[in-house]
């Protein structure tokens, strides 16, 4: 490229191909994505490389599988060892290679910690005075603390106690729209790197009433019922109530896509209105996809189905094709050398992806495509596109530490082409190929966790610090009356 566009990266979480219109989708829900996805390149099989953000962001802005950067955990799950592990590999992140060849790099999320590395400014957005986001902010560095609030039902009662709109563990997408417009205004005489992420796709859905008007409350009920661990006691019943309102949970999550896409278009206005938009690379993504009701996995994001981990992507730039469509396997961590490659920035570094252009030309990058789960359950996915084999170490890990069950089995096999909705497993049919695709996933990790290194002990401060968390979160809770 003769002249470094700027660059705007979207995620909007947990985003499944599945409602999209762009994307098959029978209900138009998403004109304004569609029409990024008419200006641009859609990759039909585009795969995220595991089903919780934390991991699949480090993943996307470091261009390498999760086992290779050492993040597998989540939120309150990712340990101080996992943090010193990817600290260790001392790897390079988008945002710092961008800002070491001229990006002024600008962020609206609120995730923190490694993943505001390399940023000017990172917004750190979240609802004032929810205590849920401080709570999970806070936690995500005391595991143990974490686990003994859930067990207690202390979230619930303290959602139970708040307004819905204190609740809602986000900012919505009008506020972070407002906040990249505001960004891109400051900064629109530089050139500019601006990562936004949307997270209203992200239970519990609960769209302004412009989207989507309930009629009752049964569904928030089942929501926070879901928070809890009571609805254990009685899954079966919860069952039958989530499948009764089925429609309804499906609808509000349309109604999410389609807040978030006005949201969209609004920033997108903006951009053309300031002459920006010519010499802006746009990317559209998703760090995993959503479960509603599929494969007995309600309103969340775990299980390897293809629900949860085929998420879209789109590429709009005026230098790439329009209104094109292109099949074959791409994976995240194919983002940041595909990007690297359009703006023909040259690294020494390695990474587990490959430069998407070649297969924007014809030519098949991935014969398949891999995925790890780490944080509901332990399974590991191998995907062709004929065969999708899934695999869990033992009959414990495979066990789904929200509702007691085991989704689908400790080894599953699934032929797409006759079973697409991943229906029926045949891994008793079918031993051969399933030993086959074990075999090419076995081969995999170990590559992968070759690259992974050893952990460093935290050092005193580090600890210091996490003491310190617990002992904030401790007394915010006896101040509320909580504990």
């Amino acid at each position: 490229m003769k002249t470094l566009p700027n660059i705007l990266f979207i995620i909007i979480d947990a985003l499944r191909v599945k409602n999209l219109s762009c994307y098959g989708y029978e209900k138009e829900v998403s004109p304004n994505i569609d029409d990024l996805a008419t200006r641009g390149v859609l990759f039909a099989d585009a795969y995220s490389c595991i089903n919780t953000t934390d991991p699949s962001l480090t993943t996307i802005f470091s261009g390498r599988y999760p086992l290779s950067h050492g993040i597998l955990g989540h939120g309150a799950r990712v340990t101080v060892e996992e943090i010193n592990r990817f600290n260790t590999f001392g790897i390079q992140l988008l945002p710092e290679i961008l800002k070491s060849h001229g990006y002024t790099t600008l962020a609206v999320d609120w995730l923190g910690r490694w993943h505001k590395r390399g940023y000017d400014y990172y917004s750190g957005i979240q609802p004032r005075g929810n205590i849920y986001v401080f709570m999970r902010q806070m936690l995500s560095k005391c595991p143990k603390l974490y686990d003994l609030i859930r067990s207690q039902n202390l979230i619930q009662n303290i959602r139970g106690k708040l307004p819905q709109s204190r609740t809602k563990p986000y900012e919505d997408a009008k506020v972070v729209t407002d906040k990249a417009i505001i960004l891109v205004n400051e900064n629109k005489d530089k050139r500019f790197f601006l990562f936004i992420h949307y997270w209203d796709t992200h239970f519990p859905y609960i769209p302004p009433r412009e989207y989507f008007e309930a009629k009752d409350d049964e569904v928030l009920k089942l929501f926070y019922l879901f928070t809890s661990r009571k609805f254990r006691e009685n899954f079966a019943d919860f069952e039958r109530r989530i499948m009764d309102r089925k429609e309804e949970i499906i609808a509000r999550y349309d109604g999410e896509i389609s807040f978030v896409d006005h949201e969209l278009r609004r920033l997108i206005d903006f951009l053309e209105k300031q002459s920006i938009l010519e010499n802006t690379f746009i990317i559209l993504t998703s760090d995993h996809g959503e479960s509603l009701v599929e494969h007995g996995i309600y309103m969340a994001h775990h299980g390897l189905y293809d629900e949860t981990v085929h998420v879209p992507l789109i590429f709009v730039h005026p230098e790439l094709p329009k209104n094109k469509v292109v099949r074959g396997f791409v994976q995240h961590f194919d983002i940041l050398p595909t990007i690297l490659d359009i703006l023909n920035i040259k690294m020494d570094i390695e990474f587990d992806g490959k430069s998407i252009l070649p297969l924007i030309e014809g030519n098949p990058i991935h014969s398949q495509v891999y995925a790890e789960e780490a944080y509901i359950e332990w399974k590991r996915m191998i995907r062709t596109h004929k065969w999708k084999y899934i695999y869990a170490p033992s009959e414990e890990k495979a066990i789904c530490r929200w509702c007691g069950h085991i989704h689908g089995g400790v080894e599953e096999l699934y032929d797409l082409e006759n079973d697409p909705a991943e229906t029926q497993n045949i891994i008793e049919k079918e031993p051969d190929v399933a030993s086959e695709l074990r075999d090419e996933l076995e081969k995999w990790v170990k590559r992968c966790q070759q690259k992974m290194p050893k952990v460093q002990p935290p050092d005193s401060k580090e600890a210091e610090m996490y003491d310190e968390d617990r002992k904030q979160i401790e007394a915010r809770l006896k101040s509320l009356g909580y504990i």
